[in-house]
């Protein structure tokens, strides 16, 4: 496992099945979904199996 020191990030992860709520509220129609947001702002959204320099992508498009 590597750990990425250059990402100082807040993940908040929300569980599908248990918070219909903000499910909706962020469009998430399946579980597995990642949305990478800087303040308000939607910068990326993933579905589903994610290579890692994807996801590291997606992730510094918050930064």
């Amino acid at each position: 496992m590597r750990t990425d020191t250059e990402l100082a990030l807040t993940l908040l992860v929300v569980d599908f099945d248990e918070d219909r709520e903000t499910s909706r509220a962020f469009r998430v129609m399946a579980p597995g979904a990642l949305i990478v947001l800087r303040g308000s702002v939607e910068r990326a959204r993933l579905l589903g199996v994610v290579e890692p320099e994807r996801l590291r992508a997606a992730l510094r498009s918050a930064l």
